[in-house]
């Protein structure tokens, strides 16, 4: 692997941070909507001016919502070519470079310059189709760990979201009787199942649980395809379902991955040798 493609490798890390920040940004402005939106119900001299706070929100939300998804495109695409380099030994042109350079946000640019690095995949082999098949299962399975533990967590978040809402009225059904309480309970319960869904929280879970899987059939795959002999051919089609896969799966916070990079790399170089 060259330096320049190592520093390449760091712009598209680098890359992906950002579309990642744009996306959480675009989250977080949703749930202040349906907060302050809430708050206007519950507080009606304020219902005027929340008003128009929500609907700046909503704009907000929708103007990183979109650069997000724009920026992803570019990224996975950089991603692609980036293991097909890794792997098939297939250079990216210079061409193709001061392009993704181009449309990139200044404030990764930079990173193509950083002579900071480490290597990506930990496959040794040359370049090829078991080198190619190696670096699949690996990035298969990073991927279905991950994604495993995003959607147990978005489970749980679900979960207690749903079941302190559905607590909250009965206690207070029970315990409460005035009804204009009552009244602001009920709307309290009603803005917290409008968050989970407009936030998207169980899209988000079937997601994570479906890349999981996928993942895990994919690393599978490349498993056998490793005891056999297999064309080119056969493993691009595996490289190819497996970017599929990722470019239809929700992102991978930066933080999951940070939080269990450094026990997942010590299993995989521990149990899974060269």
């Amino acid at each position: 692997m060259t330096q320049t493609t190592r520093n390449v490798r760091k712009l598209c890390i680098d890359y992906f941070s950002y579309v990642k920040r744009a996306w959480a940004i675009s989250m977080l402005c949703k749930a202040l909507g349906v907060c302050v939106g809430a708050v206007g119900v519950l507080v009606q001299p304020l219902t005027q001016g929340s008003s128009i706070i929500v609907f700046v929100l909503v704009i907000i939300s929708d103007v990183f919502t979109w650069q997000s998804d724009r920026r992803r495109g570019d990224a996975e695409a950089l991603r692609r070519k980036l293991d097909y380099e890794d792997s098939l030994g297939w250079t990216i042109s210079g061409a193709e470079l001061s392009d993704f350079l181009a449309r990139a946000p200044q404030m990764v640019r930079a990173s193509i310059d950083d002579e900071k690095h480490e290597n990506y995949f930990a496959s040794k082999d040359v370049i090829g189709s078991e080198r190619a098949l190696k670096n699949v299962q690996e990035s298969a399975w990073w991927s279905k760990h991950l994604a495993e533990k995003m959607w147990r967590f978005m489970l749980v978040v679900n979960f207690v979201s749903v079941s302190l809402s559905v607590l909250l009225l009965l206690i207070s059904v029970n315990s409460i009787s005035s009804p204009e309480t009552l009244s602001s309970v009920g709307r309290v319960v009603i803005s917290v199942l409008m968050l989970i869904f407009s936030l998207g929280l169980i899209r988000l879970t079937l997601g994570y649980h479906s890349f999981s899987q996928k993942t895990h059939r994919i690393e599978e795959r490349a498993g056998e395809m490793l005891k056999s002999s297999v064309s080119e051919v056969d493993v691009l089609k595996l490289f190819t379902e497996y970017h599929l896969s990722r470019a239809a799966a929700p992102l991978l916070p930066d933080w999951v991955y940070d939080r269990n990079k450094q026990y997942l790399n010590k299993l995989w170089n521990q149990f899974r040798p060269e």
